[in-house]
């Protein structure tokens, strides 16, 4: 109903003509009960105030029939209110106030000074200089070694002791600072710096995917070179993982959503750097990283050919005086793309401070909450839709933080400072790490005695939604665990071959990120621990599960089915190994197949923004309990396939290996659903293995061998002309000529590869090979619709976009 008359409304209808009943559509919703209805037609211009044939009007009509919150709010109606909160709704022509300005850098690298001398006006300008130099003698001495300082040290597991590789002063940021400041000349924008100290880094990904903002990454002139270009490229590659990239992509694999991103270069007055006309820094080595960054991001990210070289203490320096004018120029660029603020949004910031003063030490509401409190105090026609763009617009400004939960409720954090540096800075810091629970497991009283001000189940909740903790059982008392801070050693025994059955099926894999992206692995399995503790919640009734984590490992066993998950010693991958009875093939697969979904399910949901290749290990050295496992390529694997020989081995290994039982754990039954990866229709391949084959295809090729001679080898010479002209420039020829392809029958990846193999662009299988699938068990239904592919089905986006309203918090 509601969108019928929201259809007419918007089509310019009446709202208050009234009925043979002499009844108005506003009386017939408020008698219904309809409040959404009312509020639709309020909005419309329907006049509450009009009364029927009996003297009646529609707020007595909502009372008689018990409806007390819609008699509420048409109480409120009164000519003169109804009007203003009417046009409060509706678009200004103003752009949102403020945009985000995100941080980035190791610890010392000069972010918190940057941030002190932007809000600098220009009398305390030109005293910060000299005030700044003085704080900052002999800073170095003050560093502070984590792996060498901490008094739990020698109880740390070894490769602890390297978690925190870099040094952080006594006066580091904690968490993520939050602050809306005023620059003068510039605007208002809010500035979130994200914390050098490496225990944060595993929630970050809870507030990077938005790209209507800046992101900027600090890195300085008083480190060796090549620790600077080290902390550059691991930054960039820490963004692109967790952006969540779009569809559709374009020309040259570029994504849909490219983040802005700016670099700048601190410690300028440390080392010889040359100056131009105007008296800004200038740095060749600096210029040339710039370059390689560029190319090497340049379809992930759009980032600024300035760089900025500069002395953080000056604040009146060419330097930030032309980063200050970036910023203004740039706000405006983003704010063409938003939709413009509405009175709501500014009724809305102006409650907001009151409504942090009054629940300072807890500012957060369920979101049923927030929507009474907006409705009460702010307008009380808000819609859902009002809601939307209302969340929205609070989030691109910093204003809140919109949490989704498990439960029935999401949340809204009133106060972003609050939750990201005074929780989040202030449980995961350095004096507190180092002093927790080895387990990193407390009870529900202990947690209470870290946080008083609050109740210690509501704070649980926010730091669940965040993927913190997880609360669980142990002996009927309630606990809460923390992965991240869990630093007890693996117990000797977890995996021996001494089994109480004979002859165990094996299988295992490794889930890798791609060679050039490094060190993201350790920053994401604490989450993968806390998915792997809610199942076993959830499979509570089942008493043979059970699950026991230490640092970087955990081993999960159902019956005599067992399993041991572990972050690979290189650090840029996740090991799963499986193991069971003989005769339980098809059970060991699903437990094994669980897994994996689970593992994927983490890794797409904190990293979405690189591939993972999956290495198949050895299943004989598996078997023998061989100290170092041979995995199997991706790439390996699926050649295999396309020669139609199921067996492979090892270099320098006679012995062969059958693939299908390495996958599949030797079940029959399994492998009579399956479809290998080769004779899988291309709609299966995801979304970066399209953009490797933008990336490779697109841009015109010395000897022809690109987007337009593969369309001919596809049979679609005759599309070629049709393709090239009906597109705009930034879209990809590559992808519309397999889009065209996948209409066609034995549009297959196998059969993309062997014709990929005639042009002679073997650079272009090998990127598809390390990331489409191996295989893919489908039922009798899936397998219908499987054939239905290769008939007609385009290739449609198989890379879903994760923006939901969450999202804008990031």
């Amino acid at each position: 109903m509601l969108a019928i008359v929201q259809l007419m409304c918007q089509s310019g209808c009446g709202t208050d003509f009234i009925n043979k009943a002499s009844a108005t559509p506003l009386q017939l919703a408020a008698k219904g009960g309809h409040i959404e209805v009312s509020r639709c037609l309020l909005l419309a211009g329907a006049d509450a105030s009009i009364q029927n044939k009996d003297g009646v009007s529609a707020e007595i009509m909502a009372l008689a029939q018990g409806y007390t919150e819609l008699a509420d709010l048409l109480m409120r109606m009164r000519p003169e209110k109804r009007m203003l909160y009417i046009n409060q709704l509706h678009n200004s022509d103003q752009p949102l106030n403020r945009i985000k300005v995100k941080m980035f850098g190791s610890c010392g690298v000069g972010k918190t000074t940057l941030i002190n001398s932007l809000k600098c006006g220009y009398f305390s300008g030109l005293f910060r200089r000299r005030i700044g130099s003085a704080s900052s003698i002999h800073q170095k001495d003050k560093l502070i070694i984590d792996d060498l300082t901490v008094h739990r040290n020698l109880s740390l597991p070894t490769r602890l002791r390297g978690i925190e590789d870099s040094t952080i002063h006594d006066n580091y940021t904690r968490g993520i600072d939050v602050q809306q400041i005023s620059i003068s000349g510039t605007g208002d924008f809010s500035i979130w710096e994200f914390s050098g100290y490496r225990p944060y880094y595993i929630v970050y990904d809870q507030f990077i995917g938005d790209t209507n903002c800046i992101h900027v990454i600090v890195i300085s002139l008083d480190t060796r070179p090549n620790v600077m270009k080290q902390q550059l490229f691991f930054w960039l590659n820490f963004l692109k993982a967790r952006i969540p990239p779009q569809e559709p992509i374009g020309n040259g694999g570029c994504r849909a959503n490219m983040a802005k991103v700016w670099v700048i270069v601190t410690h300028a007055d440390k080392v010889h750097c040359d100056k131009d006309v105007h008296g800004g820094h200038l740095n060749k080595d600096v210029d040339k990283l710039i370059g390689e960054a560029r190319s090497a991001f340049k379809t992930d990210f759009d980032i600024l050919e300035q760089v900025f070289v500069m002395d953080t203490h000056s604040a009146l320096s060419p330097d930030i005086k032309s980063f200050k004018h970036h910023l203004s120029e740039v706000k405006k660029e983003i704010n063409q793309n938003l939709p413009m603020t509405t009175g709501l949004v500014e009724a809305m910031i102006a409650q907001l401070p009151s409504w942090r003063r009054s629940s300072s030490s807890f500012p957060v509401l369920s979101w049923q909450q927030f929507v009474e409190y907006v409705r009460m105090k702010v307008n009380p026609l808000t819609s859902e839709e009002h809601f939307k763009l209302l969340i929205q617009q609070l989030q691109l400004q910093g204003e809140v933080i919109y949490l989704e939960t498990d439960s029935d409720q999401d949340l809204v954090v009133l106060s972003p400072k609050w939750l990201c540096n005074e929780t989040i800075g202030q449980l995961l810091s350095h004096d507190r790490v180092v002093h927790f629970k080895p387990t990193g497991v407390f009870s529900v009283d202990d947690f209470q005695l870290m946080f008083p001000d609050c109740d210690a189940l509501d704070m649980l909740q926010v730091l669940q939604a965040l993927e913190i903790c997880v609360q669980c059982e142990n002996d009927g008392e309630m606990e809460c665990e923390f992965p991240c801070l869990n630093v007890v050693e693996t117990l000797n025994g977890l995996w021996e071959p001494n089994l109480p059955y004979k002859n165990a099926i094996y299988a295992g894999i490794q889930l890798r990120t791609g060679t050039n992206v490094k060190g993201q692995m350790v920053h994401v399995y604490p989450r993968l621990q806390i998915h792997l503790r809610k199942g076993i919640i959830q499979d509570s009734q089942d008493p043979e599960s059970d699950l026991y984590q230490w640092f970087h490992g955990s081993k999960f066993c159902s019956g005599q089915m067992e399993a041991i998950l572990t972050l690979c010693d290189i650090e840029d991958g996740i090991e799963v190994k499986v193991r069971g009875p003989c005769d339980s093939e098809t059970t060991l697969y699903y437990f094994y197949e669980d897994l994996i979904t689970v593992c994927e399910h983490v890794l797409y949901t904190v990293c979405p923004g690189i591939p993972i290749e999956k290495h198949v290990l050895s299943q004989r050295d598996l078997q023998k309990h061989k100290v170092s496992v041979h995995a199997y390529t991706p790439q390996e694997i699926l050649l295999h396939m396309m020669d139609y020989n199921m067996s492979i081995d090892k270099v320098g290994d006679s012995e062969n290996e059958d693939i299908a039982n390495m996958l599949l754990c030797g079940t029959d039954d399994i492998q009579a659903m399956v479809t290998w990866g080769p004779d899988l229709h291309i709609s299966h391949m995801n979304y970066h293995t399209k953009s490797v084959i933008s990336q490779m295809l697109d841009s015109a090729d010395p000897t022809g061998r690109d987007w337009c001679l593969l369309a001919v080898t596809l049979g679609l010479s005759e599309s070629i002309p049709v393709i090239d002209m009906g597109l705009e420039q930034s879209q990809s020829r590559t992808l519309r000529t397999l889009d065209e392809w996948s209409r066609t029958e034995n549009s297959s990846i196998g059969n993309l590869i062997g014709k990929l193999r005639e042009l002679g662009r073997a650079d272009v299988v090998d990127g598809i090979l390390c990331t489409v699938p191996l295989f893919r068990v489908f039922t009798s239904e899936d397998m219908t619709s499987q054939d239905d592919l290769g008939s007609g089905d385009p290739l449609v986006p198989s890379h879903d976009s994760t923006n939901t309203v969450s999202d804008l918090s990031r």
